[in-house]
C-alpha cells in the first residue's frame, strides 16, 4: 500500500486514494465504498474493512520485523517503526474523517469489552491483538479494555494448554447466556 507521507501530497489523495487501496485490498474492486447514485461513502462497510485490513497490516510489519534476525533487520527497524506509526496515524485520520464509521467501530469494540466470549464478540475479534490496534484506532485506553482482554487472554492460554475443566466450559456458557 502507498500512504502518503507528506501533508501537501496527503491533501490531493485523501481520502479516495487510501478508501480505494483499503478496497482492493479487501474486494478486488476500487469504488466498493461509494455509493453508485450519490457517490458517498458507505461508513460502515469503510468501518468494517478498517477493522479487518488496518490491525492486519501493522501486525504484519511487527511480525517481519521481530522475524529476520540478520544485521538487515536491525537496519531496517527504524523504517518499520516509522512504517507502523504512519500507516496507524493514517487509520486514525480516515476514522474520524467519518462519524458513523468511527461510532460502528468503537461500538465493535466496546461491545466486545462488555463481554469478550460471545458468538459476535469472536466472530468480529477472533484475534485479540487486531481488537487492541483497533482500540488504538478509536482512543479506547487499555484500562477500559484490561479485565476483558486478561479474562480472555487467560482463556486462550487455559483452553490452549487443554485444561479446561467442565466447570471452566459451564462458566463459559453462563458468561455468554448472560
Amino acid at each position: 500500500m502507498s500512504f502518503y507521507i507528506d501533508e501537501e501530497h496527503g491533501s490531493r489523495i485523501f481520502p479516495e486514494n487510501i478508501e480505494s487501496q483499503i478496497s482492493l485490498l479487501l474486494y478486488r474492486s476500487s469504488r466498493r465504498f461509494k455509493d453508485p447514485q450519490t457517490g458517498e461513502t458507505n461508513q460502515v462497510l469503510l468501518a468494517n474493512a478498517i477493522r479487518k485490513v488496518i490491525p492486519k497490516i501493522l501486525k504484519a510489519i511487527v511480525t517481519e520485523t521481530l522475524s529476520e534476525k540478520s544485521e538487515l533487520a536491525e537496519s531496517r527497524l527504524e523504517h518499520a517503526i516509522r512504517t507502523y506509526l504512519l500507516i496507524h496515524q493514517v487509520a486514525i485520520k480516515l476514522i474520524l474523517r467519518y462519524p458513523r464509521a468511527y461510532e460502528h467501530l468503537y461500538r465493535t469494540v466496546v461491545r466486545w469489552i462488555q463481554n469478550p466470549f460471545t458468538e459476535e464478540s469472536i466472530k468480529t475479534w477472533p484475534n485479540i491483538e487486531e481488537l487492541l490496534i483497533a482500540a488504538s484506532l478509536v482512543g479506547i485506553p487499555w484500562n477500559m479494555l484490561r479485565e476483558s482482554f486478561m479474562r480472555k487472554l487467560i482463556a486462550q492460554i487455559m483452553s490452549s494448554a487443554g485444561i479446561m475443566s467442565k466447570s471452566t466450559n459451564h462458566f463459559q456458557k453462563r458468561i455468554n447466556n448472560n
